[in-house]
């Protein structure tokens, strides 16, 4: 396993924006903050903004969800690496120790696909894993 250089901050959640970025304040010690949007570090959602179809669109709003539920408006730590093309932090989320982005992963709140050989520009023709809806609700107290 390769070690990634990485900084640790506190950080409060302004904002979900989508299942994998954020609006944050990032305390940088001594008083100073920083605000910026935080792309999740190795991890992609299901997109909401512009879904190739509406299964899509579904995960994506099922991520956002479990986003709003569990980190907006609150206090969590995060870990940054980088900064991404598009000029976002990219980070791991934590809060009371928990990984945010591993719950994810392991609630299959990714956009995993496997691609088809037939037709590689199709969401439907890429098998997409996702929770079963009764324990989705069941954990998000949906």
């Amino acid at each position: 396993m390769e070690f990634k250089e990485y900084r640790e901050y506190p950080a409060f959640i302004q904002r979900v924006v989508d299942g994998d970025t954020v609006e944050a304040n990032i305390d940088l010690g001594f008083g100073l903050k920083y605000k910026t949007k935080i792309r999740f570090y190795e991890y992609d959602a299901p997109e909401t903004w512009r879904p190739s179809c509406n299964k899509e669109r579904e995960l994506g709003l099922r991520a956002k969800t479990y986003l709003i539920n569990n980190i907006e408006r609150k206090e969590v730590l995060l870990r940054t690496f980088k900064k991404g093309k598009y000029g976002r932090v990219l980070a791991e989320v934590y809060i009371n120790d928990r990984d945010i982005i591993q719950e994810m992963k392991d609630l299959n709140l990714t956009k995993e696909w496997f691609l088809d050989n037939n037709d590689n520009n199709s969401w439907q023709k890429w098998g997409v894993k996702y929770i079963i809806d009764n324990k989705f609700k069941l954990l998000n107290g949906v």
